[in-house]
C-alpha cells in the first residue's frame, strides 16, 4: 500500500498565495532600495548644497571684505585729511600773535615799574601750557607789590610767582650819572590762559 499525496486546497489558490509572498517580497525590496537610493541622494545634495553654500558664503564674505576695505580705505583717506587739517589749525593756533598778552601787560604795569626782558615759551609737552617770564626794575617794594597785584587780578596772566626781587644799582647810564640810586630788579613767573 502506498502512500499518496493529496493535496486538498485548490491550485490556483496556492498560485496566488504564491504570487502575493513573490509580490511582497520584491515590494518589499524595492521599497528598502528606493529609500536607500532617496536617502543616498538627500545625502549628497545635502553635502553638495553646503559646499555650494559654504563657496556661496565665503563668495558674499570676499564681496563685503572687499567693500568694507573700500571704505576703510575711504575713511582712513579722510582722517589722514582731518590730521593734516588739524596741525594746520594747531600750528596756526601756537603762532597766535601775543599782541593781546601785551595790550593787557601794558595796561597792568605802574610807571614806577618797567621791564627789561620778556620770555613766552610754549611747552612742546603740554600744549596748552604757554609760560611767560618777566624780568624788570621797580624803584620799591611797593611799586612792585603793585604791579604783582594788578598782574595777579587779570584773567590772561595765571599762577603769578615772584622768582626773587634783589636791591640794587639803576642799570640805566644817565640815572647813574645824576647819582647812585637803587632799584629793585626783579624775575617773575606765570602761565597764559587762552582768553
Amino acid at each position: 500500500m502506498a502512500l499518496r499525496e493529496v493535496n486538498l486546497v485548490p491550485s490556483e489558490l496556492l498560485f496566488h498565495r504564491q504570487v502575493r509572498r513573490h509580490l511582497s517580497l520584491w515590494s518589499v525590496g524595492l521599497i528598502a532600495a528606493l529609500l536607500l537610493i532617496i536617502g543616498g541622494n538627500l545625502l549628497h545634495t545635502q553635502l553638495v548644497l553646503a559646499k555650494n553654500r559654504s563657496l556661496i558664503s565665503l563668495n558674499e564674505v570676499d564681496a563685503s571684505l572687499d567693500t568694507r576695505i573700500v571704505q576703510i580705505k575711504r575713511l582712513q583717506k579722510e582722517l589722514d585729511s582731518l590730521h593734516e587739517r588739524q596741525a594746520v589749525l594747531e600750528s596756526i593756533r601756537r603762532n597766535q600773535p601775543y599782541s593781546h598778552v601785551l595790550l593787557r601787560l601794558a595796561e597792568v604795569m605802574n610807571e614806577r615799574t618797567w621791564l627789561a626782558q620778556l620770555v613766552i615759551d610754549e611747552s612742546r609737552e603740554d600744549k596748552d601750557a604757554t609760560k611767560m617770564e618777566l624780568t624788570g626794575y621797580s624803584f620799591s617794594n611797593e611799586d612792585l607789590g603793585d604791579f604783582l597785584s594788578r598782574l595777579t587780578g587779570t584773567l590772561v596772566f595765571r599762577d603769578v610767582a615772584l622768582k626773587y626781587a634783589n636791591e640794587m644799582e639803576d642799570p640805566r647810564p644817565k640815572e647813574r650819572e645824576k647819582g647812585s640810586a637803587r632799584v629793585i630788579n626783579f624775575q617773575l613767573v606765570c602761565s597764559l590762559s587762552g582768553e
